[in-house]
């Protein structure tokens, strides 16, 4: 199981390194993570705000809108699109249950993040 995880982290890790890299990969990212979030967002709730919110975080940071997170951190903020999107992570997303560990990942990373998630809504409420 913990060699699992660690392919698991180690793999999304490689991938939202990848992303960051191309402006083509990071569109694909926010393009398919928005489309799972549309079409799951009533079994999201809460969830989805959050995820729509590093989905924007995304876009701003691809566009060099927003800049104010490091490296490291957009890294993880990727690494949790891509793991959302994919529909064979831990627990499959078809199963009654298969977005709990979603859910799990996304809070994860809130807490982790909260002081960017923080920044980077109070600058998106600064009128511009």
């Amino acid at each position: 199981m913990k060699n699992n995880f660690m392919h698991t982290f180690y793999l999304l890790k490689d991938l939202a390194e990848e992303a960051l890299l191309s402006k083509d990969s990071l569109a694909r990212l926010i393009q398919q993570a928005s489309i799972k979030v549309a079409r799951q967002r009533p079994r999201l709730k809460e969830t989805g705000k959050d995820l729509l919110t590093f989905i924007d975080l995304l876009k701003n940071y691809s566009t060099g809108y927003y800049r104010n997170i490091s490296p490291q951190n957009i890294a993880v903020v990727a690494m949790v699109c891509l793991y959302f999107f994919n529909p064979f992570d831990a627990v499959p997303d078809f199963l009654p249950l298969g977005l709990l560990d979603d859910i799990q990942v996304v809070a994860l990373a809130i807490n982790l993040l909260k002081n960017d998630i923080k920044k980077f809504r109070d600058f998106c409420q600064k009128p511009s």
